[in-house]
């Protein structure tokens, strides 16, 4: 499997959407982190979808995962759950659909996309 700095130096790479909005269309109520709890095979379901349609990364449905958000719902005590279940479904889909795209899983705002994303762009800017 490549690393994802070399995937990105292949070309563009595709990400998911917004996990949240789907949940709110399939009537899931907020917080749509809290679904990774609640409604596991969904927010799978989901990451499959994306994966299916081409994305080639996907993020983890944890957006406001934290404590201070997490709070004003009484899931304070839930934040560590939420955040693992998270991954653990994330990359599960890459894994179920893995074998026909090659989908990659990776934490929302990691530090190596942004870094490798940033890069990239500076990398096509030099070659305009």
């Amino acid at each position: 499997m490549l690393d994802l700095r070399e995937k990105l130096d292949e070309g563009i790479l595709v990400g998911d959407g917004a996990i949240g909005t789907l949940l709110a269309d399939r009537g899931i109520a907020p917080p749509y982190n809290g679904a990774n709890l609640t409604h596991p095979q969904i927010v799978q379901a989901l990451h499959e979808e994306y994966l299916r349609a081409g994305a080639g990364v996907i993020q983890t449905n944890t957006f406001a995962a934290n404590r201070l958000k997490l709070a004003a719902r009484s899931l304070e005590d839930k934040v560590r759950k939420i955040n693992v279940e998270g991954a653990r479904l994330a990359l599960a889909a890459a894994e179920a659909v893995a074998s026909s795209n090659g989908g990659w899983a990776v934490r929302k705002k990691s530090k190596l996309l942004a870094s490798a994303c940033r890069r990239r762009i500076k990398n096509r800017k030099a070659d305009s």
